[in-house]
């Protein structure tokens, strides 16, 4: 990777209740821990995830059998479940053939080939060797997962003092009672004596956001925690790594990827660097980067226009990326920028109690002057976020949607309820306060940079199939040299 000129200052939004987007933002975004990854292993990765709509983590698993797609979010599931059902005394673990029973249970929607590619690849390597460790979880134990960390000043070293930057993760493990933080993985190969490509790193930066956040803002039961305490690990499924706290390339690595995030997201000519710093060629690709398949797409010779195409979606993507940051960054910043107070006001967030929670659905009381309007949004498919444990620093974000109602009491379903991770007593406690948070559809605009990068590699080298495909014609139609016109109607 480039060096890069770390930035003097990060901009953050100066007003945040009367904002009215337009245009370029008075504001650098609110970059993931997956933005900053992808920007240390490689520019163009993150290139193509901020202009391109690609959301994809180059430590994925490469999509080379499509059968293994989400396997990792699998992986990381069912372990969830497992652990969760015995900190809970619902498990009690015979052998391994106890582990594959509840495994082929939760799995019972997968085909059966990707099913037994998963436990016999990934799932039962793990088991057999984590089996004494997680036979000896007690009851009771404090274990979380998937927790989203976010804080708007997280700390890296620079030259003997400190640089603040927004940053945005997922914590797939939190074990409180062992002082443990985990990233877990499918990559990773029996023989290895490092973590796979980047895990390490990634695991350090979501402990930099919990470390940086004020434990005034920690979950109430949390606040006398000191995370920097808690050890680091990566875990595939066949080797657990220790991760070294304290490594200046980490901090390096940051303010690097932070500076390629900026001039991505504001500067045209970053786009040319980008291809001088990639890490690898078509001739020597990095076959284990989740974005191979991106990076070494064929264009096609039809339809002849592209080159044409090319150039007007180029000058469309950034403002995309824009209208992103006024829909979702901004939307991070108020949420740890803002008092709740302030967030209830302007109509972001709405406080209820939890009165029950079975079968994948909450039944929660509201305010009687916000269920009317709450309910009538429903109607245009706006998706919420719940809060049911934790703080929007610290905290497990759910997506919902309302399914019922009952005077003042919502209805409230949780996706994917085959996911039992958000069904623990440990990280739902029962008649808690429970934020609501409207969501805009922001990913739709990913969408759109994505499906128009994909539809400038579409097309055909046979000139006689050009000729007859719709796609192909319309797309000369609308960059190139063919007319367009309507075909007229038969006469009887």
């Amino acid at each position: 990777m480039s060096i890069r000129t770390p930035l003097r200052k990060w901009e953050r939004p100066k007003k945040l209740m009367e904002v009215y987007p337009s245009g370029r933002p008075p504001f650098y975004p609110f970059p993931t821990v997956t933005n900053l990854v992808n920007a240390a292993f490689c520019p163009v990765a993150v290139f193509h995830e901020l202009l391109h709509g690609v959301y994809q983590d180059v430590t994925a698993l490469p999509s080379t059998n499509w059968r293994l797609f989400g396997a990792g979010e699998l992986f990381q599931d069912f372990i969830a479940l497992l652990k969760s059902l015995i900190a809970k005394g619902e498990l009690y673990l015979t052998g391994i053939d106890t582990i594959r029973h509840e495994f082929f249970s939760f799995a019972k929607r997968i085909d059966d080939r990707t099913r037994d590619l998963l436990w016999d690849h990934y799932l039962e390597p793990w088991c057999r060797r984590k089996f004494e460790e997680i036979r000896k979880i007690k009851q009771g134990e404090q274990l979380f997962f998937e927790i989203t960390a976010s804080c708007a000043y997280v700390q890296f070293a620079h030259d003997g003092g400190t640089r603040t930057y927004p940053l945005l993760g997922v914590i797939d493990e939190i074990q409180i009672d062992n002082r443990k933080i985990i990233e877990r993985t499918i990559k990773g190969k029996p023989e290895d004596n490092d973590p796979p490509n980047m895990k390490d790193y990634q695991v350090w930066l979501l402990w930099k956001i919990l470390c940086s956040v004020n434990r005034s803002d920690y979950p109430e039961k949390w606040k006398n925690i000191d995370f920097s305490d808690f050890d680091l690990f990566v875990e595939t499924p066949y080797r657990d790594f220790k991760v070294t706290k304290h490594n200046p390339e980490f901090d390096k690595y940051t303010h690097e990827a932070y500076a390629w995030i900026y001039d991505l997201t504001f500067d045209r000519r970053a786009e040319w660097e980008v291809y001088q710093h990639k890490r690898c060629a078509y001739a020597a690709r990095r076959d284990e980067c989740g974005l191979v398949g991106w990076c070494y797409r064929r264009k096609q010779p039809y339809p002849a226009s592209r080159p044409e195409m090319r150039r007007v979606f180029k000058d469309m993507y950034r403002p995309l990326l824009w209208e992103q940051m006024w829909n979702y960054h901004l939307f991070q910043y108020k949420l740890v920028m803002l008092q709740l107070q302030a967030l209830e006001s302007i109509g972001l967030v709405s406080r209820g109690k939890i009165v029950s929670f079975s079968e994948g659905k909450f039944e929660v009381e509201v305010p009687a002057d916000q269920a009317d309007p709450m309910w009538a949004r429903r109607e245009v498919e706006t998706r919420y976020m719940i809060l049911p444990f934790g703080t929007f620093f610290v905290g497990k974000r759910i997506e919902a949607t309302f399914k019922g109602r009952k005077g003042n009491r919502l209805i409230i379903e949780v996706p994917k309820q085959e996911i039992p991770t958000s069904e623990t007593v440990l990280i739902l406690p029962v008649k808690s306060d429970l934020p609501i948070l409207e969501t805009q559809p922001w990913y739709l605009t990913r969408w759109i940079q994505r499906d128009m990068f994909s539809l400038e590699y579409a097309g055909t080298k046979d000139p006689v199939r050009a000729g007859k495909d719709s796609i192909v014609q319309m797309l000369e139609s609308l960059f190139g040299q063919k007319a367009l016109r309507r075909e007229g109607v038969e006469q009887s």
